[in-house]
């Protein structure tokens, strides 16, 4: 991440910086989640765009991150029905098939498996 150039590279620099302080401060696990919801959400688009190479490796990267520091996994749904309500948001398409098109953000659950950050999809 160091090496890469650009606003939203040096937003997410912020954003990861603010992670040590947050963790003396007993605020870590909700900073970190909210820096994951704002990578998928807010910044993965023009992430994409201007380093399309290293979006994979920093997304994979980061699910690390989560599971290793608060031991969430990843939510990377495959069909919506297969999914209890409220785990996955549909943020484009008509639900007919169930089948999911594209993961927009991935959701995230906890080792209890209590879902703490809904997945947002495309569906068909």
């Amino acid at each position: 991440l160091h090496e890469l150039s650009g606003s939203i590279a040096e937003t997410l620099r912020e954003r990861l910086k603010s992670w040590r302080t947050a963790s003396l401060t007993g605020v870590f696990e909700s900073t970190a989640v909210d820096t994951f919801v704002a990578f998928w959400d807010e910044m993965s688009p023009a992430f994409q765009d201007e380093h399309p190479g290293q979006f994979g490796v920093i997304a994979e990267k980061f699910a690390q991150i989560m599971q290793a520091s608060l031991g969430y996994t990843l939510l990377e749904p495959h069909n919506f029905l297969e999914h209890p309500d409220g785990w996955i948001q549909i943020a484009e398409g008509r639900l007919t098939s169930g089948r999911v098109r594209r993961v927009l953000r991935p959701g995230l659950s906890d080792t209890a498996g209590k879902l703490r950050i809904p997945a947002r999809v495309e569906v068909e």
